[in-house]
């Protein structure tokens, strides 16, 4: 604790090791705005070191004053960025992935009005035919096969898939909720802080 103003973001990229993170006043101000990208690290289910009683913690209180209609907008606005992108030049698998997962978290949230799940599996299975979900698969192998840098042979089906899925979430946008208040980022900061 200090007067003095400190760097408010880590971000640390050493060959393959990549992490990052906020200050806790910064990163409980995140979340009381609707910050999507800290709920992700949140509830990544890759971990390399915490302290599971402060990451519960904050797992419970980011679950408690969530807001839907934030993750909404954000989820859909960077599904939209994507496809636009797609009709610009031919995109890779990866920009095609970020639409895709974009779009069915973007509608995970508009039907549960609860935190997306990280990993994209549990929307694929949950969104997906079963014949869109064979296609999806194929790519991923590709994908996986560190080929995410190749460009994506059929757009438009990419295209429809995402579209059909961010055009479900908005139209079932959850009703815009005020910030929880500071008393209970609060009691959560105070406690961390001893």
């Amino acid at each position: 604790m200090s007067l003095k103003p400190v760097q408010e973001t880590i971000d640390i990229l050493d060959g393959d090791f990549d992490a990052g993170g906020w200050d806790i006043r910064k990163a409980l101000a995140l979340m009381r705005g609707g910050n999507v990208p800290i709920l992700e690290w949140l509830f990544s289910p890759i971990m390399y070191r915490c302290d599971d009683a402060i990451v519960a913690s904050l797992r419970d209180l980011a679950s408690h004053v969530f807001l839907p209609h934030r993750a909404v907008y954000h989820y859909a606005a960077m599904g939209r960025k994507k496809l636009r992108e797609m009709n610009e030049q031919p995109p890779t698998l990866k920009v095609a992935f970020y639409a895709l997962r974009a779009a069915l978290s973007a509608r995970y949230v508009s039907e549960t009005e609860r935190i997306a799940p990280v990993a994209i599996d549990t929307v694929l299975e949950r969104f997906l035919s079963a014949d869109d979900k064979q296609v999806v698969d194929d790519w991923r192998a590709q994908k996986a096969r560190g080929k995410e840098a190749d460009n994506v042979g059929d757009v438009a089906y990419w295209q429809r898939l995402c579209a059909e899925h961010l055009d479900v979430a908005e139209a079932a946008m959850p009703a815009n909720r005020d910030k929880a208040a500071y008393a209970e980022f609060d009691t959560l900061l105070l406690g961390l802080l001893g």
